[in-house]
């Protein structure tokens, strides 16, 4: 398993690391723990199956464990760095795979934030749409728990970004 590994250039300050909310994830995490705990209620009836509820047990007990951790280490290494400097984006892609996506505070033209929604307005998370100059995409970060402060954090980075280069 590989995950991306931050590192900050000389005197970088890491000021924020931002996640996805896990609540978006929560109905995931809820049905994938049934899964793996579901077998256990049924472990007599499967034990006097022999061999072949052995086997029923434990493919299903460890094939949720085994699913139950991927969700969690896909939330979990999918994060939006900001540092004083430049904003990193790292989507992780499977288990040995990443993106990353890295721009100065000085090329960001300005910062969304769009909820969708009646869950999202409930509880305060939405996406984070960053408009890049003379990119042909913008960067966007899903599901921000408090996205209104990291859009804040973001424009304050950039108009002081810019004001040292002026």
């Amino acid at each position: 398993m590989r995950h991306y590994q931050l590192t900050l250039q000389p005197e970088e300050e890491l000021m924020a690391k931002v996640f996805e909310t896990p609540l978006v994830h929560a109905w995931r995490f809820f049905l994938l723990g049934l899964w793996t705990l579901l077998p256990f209620f049924f472990l007599f009836p499967l034990l006097q199956r022999g061999i072949l509820g052995v086997i029923i047990f434990l493919v299903v007990a460890s094939s949720g464990a085994f699913l139950l951790f991927y969700v969690y280490y896909q939330w979990k290494h999918t994060c939006l760095f900001i540092t004083d400097r430049r904003v990193i984006d790292v989507e992780q892609q499977g288990w040995m795979n990443f993106e990353v996506y890295e721009v100065g505070h000085a090329q960001v033209k300005d910062v969304e934030v769009k909820r969708r929604g009646p869950w999202a307005y409930l509880f305060s998370y939405g996406n984070v749409e960053i408009e890049i100059a003379h990119a042909p995409e913008n960067l966007l970060f899903p599901r921000v728990k408090h996205p209104k402060r990291t859009q804040y954090l973001l424009l304050d980075l950039r108009d002081y970004t810019r004001g040292l280069l002026h």
